[in-house]
């Protein structure tokens, strides 16, 4: 299954130290896709950067696929290399696909 395309956004919620991250394109910002909550542990400033970070997950994976059809010669260097398989192992993780 796909995710919700984006893009994302993140608004603080109605609660202290909570965000909300919507999808204002397909359902209209209804209805939240997570919802990031800080803890007596957290700061307010954590829980924004965490839902900032979420809210960016779409546009993320579509810049590592994107650089992935630019960055074929991975024989060019050793850091090249290693920027392609994390960006493979990332995109992997962000859609469950085993390859």
């Amino acid at each position: 299954m796909n995710h919700t395309p984006g893009p994302w956004s993140f608004h603080e919620a109605s609660r202290s130290n909570e965000f909300a991250i919507r999808d204002y394109g397909s359902s209209g910002g209804y209805a939240p896709i997570a919802i990031v909550k800080g803890d007596k542990r957290s700061t307010f400033a954590q829980s924004a950067a965490n839902a900032r970070l979420i809210s960016a997950a779409p546009f993320l994976l579509e810049a590592l696929r994107e650089m992935l059809v630019h960055c074929q010669d991975e024989e060019r260097n050793d850091d090249i290399a290693r920027a392609v398989y994390k960006s493979r192992a990332a995109i992997l993780k962000a859609t469950g696909e085993t390859k």
